[in-house]
């Protein structure tokens, strides 16, 4: 049987986002209605932001990965999936997010950003359960971060 091991960012990391987002819901409402009137194309320009970083914040950036199995699971804060590990492809930096990461499968894309400590660990765990894997970490995967931001973030093992 393998190992299970996986890796995540800090846990408000999803209250975060769930906060900020719904604080840029309200000051849209507000800015849509009479109470503080705002011309249509900032609306509209509003609208456009607040659904581009709904889309990418809620659904497809994940906060944690873990293997067990010999499946990938993955979270985003309103989206979860599995991916069989003999699919995963590669793991290397984003080309958009200066920490970013991304876990290329046959199905798709798996995005991975604010790769905090812990973050290259995980990347050599699934390596070597899979090692078809092609890894590369970023130089910038590995931040330095008081300890105090990072309960409970990085990378673990669920044996």
């Amino acid at each position: 049987m393998q190992p299970a091991f996986g890796w995540r960012l800090p846990s408000f990391y999803r209250f975060q986002v769930l906060l900020t987002l719904g604080v840029f819901a309200m000051v849209g409402i507000l800015l849509a209605t009479r109470l503080f009137p705002a011309p249509a194309w900032f609306v509209l320009l509003w609208m456009a932001v607040f659904g581009w970083n709904g889309y990418w914040f809620l659904l497809r950036i994940v906060y944690q990965l873990e293997v067990r199995g010999g499946v990938l699971w993955w979270w985003a804060p309103l989206r979860s999936g599995q991916v069989p590990i003999a699919e995963v492809v590669a793991v290397r930096p984003s080309r958009v997010a200066v920490t970013g990461h991304v876990v290329a499968t046959r199905r798709g894309t798996i995005w991975v950003t604010f790769a905090t400590p812990g973050f290259a660990e995980f990347a050599a765990a699934l390596q070597a359960v899979q090692p078809t894997v092609s890894v590369r970490v970023g130089r910038l995967a590995q931040p330095v971060y008081p300890r105090r931001w990072l309960e409970g973030a990085g990378f673990y093992r669920a044996d």
